[in-house]
């Protein structure tokens, strides 16, 4: 299906662009569905295509050999899918996948660069979009550089009590994950939460009992559990 200029214009990514630049955007773009789950990029694969979301939220994530991995961030729509390997072409730097039904719009790297070297302000909102992924990635390494797994578990479960609507049956993997660490020290701190009367687990889902004494702890820089293994 082709892709008009009208359905790309409104992206935070290609905002104010020339309409030149728009009409070369849209004529590369292969519109391509994907169904929830589905993987979009592999960490460390060729970067042939670029993708940006059209509909729907991406996941960006790094995975370890041994299987492990940690949740990076979030790509909703108008959005670039890994914006550094659109940026030098070489390998993709995360997995993605599709955490629900998408469409992805897909053109060749290096036709996207190419157009990209033509246009400023296009490179220019890639430096934006670049610079506030690199904020989040800061501010997560600070969070689990200097702050124990204890006290990011707890503030894990407070902002998603906070999220209205929000009922997803979170696992201990899927939660180990989120704040960087495994899933049996997410259990072993979810079993001494619960023995401490703070939370409990009701119909799949973990819910708060005692919010004023989890907050404490989520607001604690050090605490002593666990020594570094908690870390």
């Amino acid at each position: 299906m082709a892709v008009t200029v009208e359905k790309i214009r409104s992206f935070p990514i290609l905002l104010r662009l020339e309409e030149k630049t728009l009409r070369e955007l849209a004529s590369a773009i292969i519109e391509k569905p994907v169904q929830a789950g589905s993987i979009v990029t592999l960490q460390g694969e060729e970067a042939r295509l670029v993708y940006i979301v059209a509909r729907g939220i991406i996941r960006a994530r790094r995975l370890s050999p041994e299987g492990k991995e940690l949740i990076l961030y979030y790509i909703g729509p108008g959005r670039i899918v890994d914006i550094p390997s659109a940026v030098n072409g070489n390998h993709y730097t995360v997995t993605t996948d599709a955490l629900t039904n998408a469409t992805l719009y897909a053109l060749p790297s290096e036709e996207f660069r190419q157009i990209v070297a033509n246009d400023k302000l296009l490179a220019l909102n890639l430096l934006n979009e670049l610079a506030n992924i690199t904020r989040r990635l800061t501010i997560m390494v600070e969070e689990m550089a200097l702050h124990t797994v204890r006290t990011r578990l707890a503030r894990f479960l407070i902002q998603q009590s906070e999220l209205r609507g929000q009922n997803k049956q979170w696992t201990q993997a899927e939660i180990a994950s989120q704040i960087g660490t495994v899933r049996e020290i997410v259990g072993r701190i979810l079993r001494e939460f619960a023995s401490q009367g703070l939370v409990a687990r009701q119909g799949g889902q973990i819910v708060i009992l005692n919010r004023d004494k989890l907050l404490e702890i989520a607001q604690m820089e050090e605490d002593s559990y666990g020594g570094n293994g908690s870390h």
